[in-house]
């Protein structure tokens, strides 16, 4: 089973949420890890795609919407990653049906209460299954 990670912001933004994906896949890629973000939908992906081009001006992450091969992929159907990835960012309120094909799962957490008791719910069901779990407070 994979170990997942909550990161959880005081921020109430989903706008802080995909910043806090940014820097995640950033120091992921500075890992050699690979990563599939898992999104809502179309829209959220494509406005993470843009994101992962401007939000640093002095790196560069290489990234490409599903299907494709990238150290970054970023998906928004319900299907896993056509490549093997080394981590999961959930960005949904579920818990994709392919978590434990990953060694991580990572999940951001804006501090708005609807995103809080779903989470809430993901964290029982990794915990069900025998995940090694760990929360992170984020500050502003």
């Amino acid at each position: 089973m994979p170990k997942v990670d909550f990161y959880l912001l005081e921020n109430l933004e989903n706008s802080a949420v995909l910043l806090t994906v940014c820097r995640l896949c950033e120091k992921a890629y500075d890992q050699q890890k690979t990563v599939f973000i898992q999104t809502k939908n179309k829209q959220e992906a494509e406005l993470l795609d843009k994101l992962l081009w401007t939000y640093n001006d002095i790196s560069f992450l290489p990234h490409a919407l599903e299907p494709a091969k990238n150290p970054i992929i970023i998906g928004y159907s319900d299907s896993p990653p056509s490549e093997k990835c080394d981590i999961l960012v959930n960005l949904t309120q579920n818990t994709p049906t392919f978590f434990n094909q990953f060694q991580r799962v990572i999940e951001v957490v804006s501090g708005e209460e609807t995103q809080r008791q779903a989470a809430r719910i993901r964290y029982r069901f990794y915990r069900d299954n025998q995940c090694e779990l760990q929360s992170h407070q984020l500050q502003k």
